[in-house]
């Protein structure tokens, strides 16, 4: 089994910022200039509190948006793949 892709939606090729809403949270793939050029940050937010926090962890800044897409995707797949881990662990000791 393995985790569904993120479904982005916006436009990062038209310089917009792009989100994907995951089983633990939103993504967001978000433009930043900090006078180094164009960047784009790739941030997690949960979405437990109220009202949501804008967001709960900055994992990195990149050159492009596809990679920070990427970067999001590969924490989705990993937190998804733990959670079934740990179900499984779960249902295999209730038998």
């Amino acid at each position: 089994m393995k985790a569904k892709a993120l479904e982005w939606k916006g436009d990062a090729q038209g310089g917009e910022d792009v989100c994907a809403k995951g089983l633990f949270g939103e993504y967001h793939v978000c433009h930043s200039n900090h006078g180094y050029g164009d960047l784009w940050m790739a941030i997690f937010n949960e979405g437990h509190t109220d009202p949501p926090n804008l967001c709960d962890g900055v994992f990195g800044v990149y050159a492009q948006a596809e990679r920070a897409k990427e970067y999001c995707q590969i924490h989705h797949t990993k937190r998804v793949e733990n959670a079934l881990q740990f179900v499984e662990g779960i249902c295999l000791t209730q038998q």
